[in-house]
């Protein structure tokens, strides 16, 4: 008897904790014209960030030579300054998460087209037995082909898209 009455104020417990989680998980859900607003300002945020484009590389600017495509900068002030102000009130309405995710699933689609635009098609890979039974002078060969495009990926995408990391999110708080 006493079993049945300890199961039943454990039922009874959890009920009234589902009903406590219940009102919670309502009154944190975002509804109405500030959801919307947010929803909306996401959306924004990713299409002006999509729309900041690397140029495609010249042809002589394979080891990103001077006046290519080496010294740019992606985007116009005010486009930036924008895609802050968005970030900005993302961050301010407890969206930084979400602010984040969309700066990082972006940018690394543009970084990463941006690299494979470098036509790397007559760099041959190997795989690690190949490079073990290879000759050092082969070896060195094959790695001064990569080299140039190494010095591309690190000295123009890569510092390009940390200075508009730098330009967008820095005065974030």
């Amino acid at each position: 008897m006493a079993a049945r009455g300890h199961v039943w104020r454990l039922t009874e417990a959890a009920a009234a904790l589902r009903a406590v989680y219940e009102i919670e998980d309502e009154e944190m859900c975002f509804e109405g014209p500030l959801n919307d607003a947010l929803l909306g300002l996401q959306e924004l945020f990713e299409a002006l960030l999509l729309r900041l484009k690397h140029p495609a590389p010249v042809d002589n600017d394979v080891a990103g030579a001077e006046g290519g495509t080496a010294g740019y900068e992606l985007g116009t002030n005010d486009e930036v300054e924008a895609a802050a102000r968005m970030a900005w009130r993302l961050t301010d309405n407890d969206c930084l998460d979400i602010c984040l995710d969309i700066y990082v699933m972006t940018r690394y689609r543009r970084a990463t087209k941006a690299m494979m635009r470098l036509k790397l098609v007559y760099l041959k890979s190997y795989t690690p037995d190949e490079i073990d039974a290879m000759e050092w002078e082969s070896l060195e060969s094959a790695m001064a082909l990569w080299s140039p495009h190494f010095h591309v990926a690190i000295a123009s995408v890569l510092i390009v898209e940390r200075r508009l990391c730098m330009r967008m999110l820095e005065p974030l708080p």
